[in-house]
């Protein structure tokens, strides 16, 4: 069954799995973004690739979106928020956070998250080294930082894909949450970044995001 959320109990966290691929923590009123790698389109036309430079603006509107449907009061960014040096697009960041200025926004530091501390204390960004504590969990953004801690994780850094096959030799690789016993992986937010394809545990459970809508496979 597709629908914009799965909702799922996680270590007596009650998590919503949504179609947008963030995580929202019901009780609390916190969003989970992972990967958003904003400012990537101004760093490879720094390096002289072509790349419009709007292809973020749909994931400014999803988080705007998100924020108001499920009443959002804090936003952790589980690492990769900014790739990698200042460009101009550090200024739409700004832009935005300005408009949502009264929710409180975390950096769990990531490896492309290398921008000199003024700038993110600048935009109000708390900016916090993994792993972190947050209520039965942890928050993390590497996998080696999930697995070495071996207590319940949200994490990302992998950009999960789950390759579907169908008939004809035909197959497509989508974005998905990665659900095991002590550990969540979450899809890539930004929609300019790649899908690494993974192989999950017979045990794990599967949620695939496709046009706005969310499944388990």
């Amino acid at each position: 069954m597709m629908s914009d959320f799965i909702e799922i109990d996680f270590w007596s966290h009650k998590l919503l799995l949504t179609s947008n691929k963030a995580i929202i923590d019901a009780e609390t009123k916190t969003m989970f973004v992972a990967d958003a790698h904003f400012g990537k389109a101004g760093f490879f036309q720094h390096e002289g690739v072509p790349v419009p430079s709007d292809v973020s603006r749909a994931d400014y509107k999803t988080l705007s979106k998100l924020i108001d449907k499920y009443d959002v009061t804090k936003i952790i960014f589980l690492g990769d928020l900014f790739h990698n040096r200042h460009n101009s697009e550090w200024d739409v960041f700004s832009g935005w956070r300005n408009k949502h200025s009264k929710i409180q926004m975390v950096l769990i530091e990531g490896n492309h998250d290398i921008l000199p501390g003024e700038f993110y204390h600048s935009a109000c960004l708390e900016i916090l080294p993994e792993p972190q504590p947050f209520g039965n969990l942890w928050l993390a953004h590497h996998d080696s930082t999930a697995k070495k801690l071996n207590k319940p994780c949200l994490f990302g850094h992998i950009h999960p894909g789950i390759r579907l096959t169908g008939g004809g030799r035909q197959n497509l690789t989508l974005p998905a949450f990665i659900v095991s016993k002590k550990t969540v992986q979450l899809p890539a937010f930004g929609s300019f970044t790649g899908l690494a394809v993974v192989k999950p545990q017979k045990s794990d459970r599967v949620f695939v995001v496709a046009e706005e809508k969310i499944f388990e496979v």
